[in-house]
């Protein structure tokens, strides 16, 4: 009766072992959740903006979010305060955007450092190189409006993610913002920027009347440019035509203000003239194209035909011109 008795007893704690081991076991695998245990993502490509800070992060930072868009290589995400709801007294971030930035594209610029050099160029605005994470994090600011204060985490030559937020003091200290992004990104990578072919780097430094190649100012028959600088730099070219839809005029002109869109609405036609985006705007006589620089640069081709009726003609000049211009042109930063 005793070794029945302990033969029974030993299954059983035999059973109970066993299951116990199958638990242990499936804890250590870290089971089906994917949970804590799960890598970081390899690439930008696999992130989205708007879940890079966790719902317990965003209580803490008292934000929500609020929009979000995706154009292309750039997704973003904006973030507002709920600090209205429960102190207004209180300090800390009363806004925030997170532009991920993610392209190989030969003309466009996605690395932090570059995006950097250029708000210290075309605005003046200072930059702090700091390290957090193991990770390159560039402040931009503190500086005039509209750049306020960003910061930019590098993580490879083509991807970077860029923090705008509001608040929180005038020297664009971010320390637990900065923290938190720092550790949610793909382990950085150290490869090198891609070499610009020679373009310029500055679209201040551009010379309009340079920008049309010699051989389309032949075909057009455009003659000598004629710099203008009345409101915008720019470049007139009058060909002398006198017959009813022929082309009459060709202009360059570099805007060093306001969005490359060039319209208030924004809802103007687009196309990609060299992986590089052209709004267009047109009427009867007159078609052209704004090729975006950065956000607050950019270049216009403009053709004008005698006589209302065929704009037409004057989007395919502007086309062919545009084409000819673009790799002329400095490198993409939006």
């Amino acid at each position: 009766m005793r070794d029945a008795w302990w033969g029974d007893r030993g299954w059983r704690r035999w059973l109970v072992g066993a299951v116990a081991a199958l638990v242990l076991a499936g804890c250590a695998d870290g089971g089906d959740d994917g949970g804590d245990g799960a890598p970081p993502p390899a690439t930008v490509a696999e992130l989205d903006p708007c879940e890079l800070l966790t719902a317990g992060d965003q209580a803490d930072l008292r934000l929500r979010v609020s929009d979000r868009a995706e154009e292309g290589h750039r997704r973003s995400c904006s973030f507002v305060t709920t600090n209205v709801l429960d102190d207004p007294s209180r300090s800390g971030i009363s806004g925030l955007e997170l532009v991920l930035r993610d392209s190989a594209a030969p003309n466009r610029v996605a690395d932090a450092p570059r995006l950097a050099e250029t708000y210290q160029r075309e605005r003046d605005a200072e930059v702090t190189t700091t390290t957090v994470e193991g990770r390159t994090v560039l402040q931009v600011g503190p500086s005039t409006l509209p750049v306020g204060c960003r910061l930019l985490f590098q993580v490879n030559a083509t991807s970077s993610l860029e923090a705008a937020p509001r608040g929180g003091g005038q020297d664009c200290g971010f320390p637990d913002l900065t923290r938190l992004l720092a550790a949610t990104l793909p382990a950085p990578d150290s490869e090198a920027p891609r070499a610009d072919h020679d373009r310029p780097v500055d679209v201040l430094g551009l010379d309009p009347c340079q920008l049309v190649p010699q051989d389309r100012q032949v075909a057009l028959r455009l003659g000598k440019g004629t710099v203008s600088a009345e409101v915008t730099r720019s470049c007139r070219y009058h060909t002398g035509a006198t017959a009813p839809g022929e082309l009459s005029l060709v202009s360059i002109t570099l805007w060093t203000s306001g969005a490359a869109t060039g319209a208030d609405d924004g809802g103007q036609p687009t196309h990609v003239v060299n992986e590089r985006t052209a709004y267009e705007t047109r009427d009867d006589t007159r078609c052209a194209y704004r090729l975006e620089v950065t956000a607050a640069t950019s270049v216009e081709i403009s053709s004008v035909v005698l006589e209302p009726g065929d704009g037409e003609t004057a989007c395919r000049t502007t086309a062919g011109l545009a084409a000819d211009i673009e790799p002329g042109l400095p490198l993409i930063a939006t």
